[in-house]
């Protein structure tokens, strides 16, 4: 019971630091800023984690596997082979 206790009182304690730093050091604008990268983190984050659990669903097709292969060649001829 004891690590549960800590570990709210733990979250309760970063809560209130976070609502603190959110209204008092940050204006409306950086406020927004805020607001839009997290936005932005969270449909990247999305993309990436149903782009990687199915790690077949973009790839399976033929135009895929071509636009793969010449960006390879591509890679390589840069590098000098």
């Amino acid at each position: 019971m004891g690590v549960v206790s800590r570990g709210f009182r733990s979250a309760l304690l970063v809560v209130g630091g976070l609502a603190v730093f959110w209204n008092v050091f940050l204006n409306e604008r950086a406020k927004k800023s805020v607001k839009e990268a997290a936005s932005a983190t969270c449909c990247l984050a999305g993309h990436a984690l149903s782009t990687y659990m199915n790690p077949v669903g973009e790839f399976d097709t033929e135009e895929a596997a071509e636009y793969n292969r010449q960006w390879v060649e591509q890679q390589w001829h840069g590098i000098g082979y």
